[in-house]
């Protein structure tokens, strides 16, 4: 009888010692699976917290590069260089580069139309004008480098204006130079260097205007445009 109850009670406590292991194994397992589970919610947060960073790291690159085209281009415009062919390339390269942030037809469009309005604007005011006058198209050219490099003196004495005021002045040289060493008469070649550096500074006036016009669209274009 007391052989029963002892082996009873032995298989009893061995039975409950093997139930101790299962439920220590699941608690343990349970347990890693918690850790785990806790440790890989994060996983996401950090690639977002990365994706985010890098995003706003891109769209500061870009801020910055259409800050500058903004600056530079009307700048280079005002020296007689292609900064409204700069101003258009970069609208249309950014609206191209993210189509769903930066593309805005109707912008785009006013952006090539003021271009093209500016571009037509220097050549017949400034080159169709002074050729009125029989005048060689080497001597056109010659006036127009003048007038680049007034504009650059200019810029390098007095901005923005000192571009404009350089740029007919520099027209003004020329043209009376050529005149002056044709007819060996002042009247005559002041004449028409006056035209040719009124001429010059209507022109720069009016494509300056483009300028202006494209840069704040670009503004508006990267920037403001929601």
């Amino acid at each position: 009888m007391e052989a029963q109850e002892v082996g009873v009670v032995l298989l009893a406590d061995l039975v409950a010692g093997q139930d101790d292991d299962v439920l220590g194994i699941i608690a343990v397992d349970e347990a890693d699976v918690l850790v785990d589970g806790v440790c890989s919610a994060f996983v996401p947060v950090g690639t977002l917290c990365l994706l985010i960073r890098r995003q706003g790291m891109e769209y500061f690159l870009e801020a910055l590069a259409a800050a500058f085209i903004v600056i530079v281009g009307p700048l280079l415009t005002l020296v007689g260089l292609p900064g409204n062919t700069l101003m258009l390339l970069a609208g249309i390269g950014f609206a191209c580069f993210d189509e769903a942030k930066y593309f805005d037809g109707r912008i785009l469009s006013a952006l090539v139309l003021i271009y093209v309005f500016g571009e037509l604007w220097e050549f017949i005011v400034s080159f169709f004008g002074i050729r009125r006058h029989k005048l060689p198209w080497s001597v056109v050219g010659l006036i127009g480098i003048g007038t680049f490099i007034g504009a650059v003196l200019g810029t390098g004495v007095f901005p923005v204006f000192g571009s404009v005021l350089g740029g007919a002045m520099g027209s003004f040289v020329m043209a009376f130079v050529y005149e002056y060493s044709q007819t060996m008469d002042c009247d005559d070649a002041f004449e028409l260097a006056w035209k040719a550096a009124k001429l010059q500074f209507i022109a720069i006036i009016g494509k300056v205007v483009a300028a202006a016009a494209m840069a704040i669209l670009l503004v508006k274009q990267i920037f403001l445009n929601t």
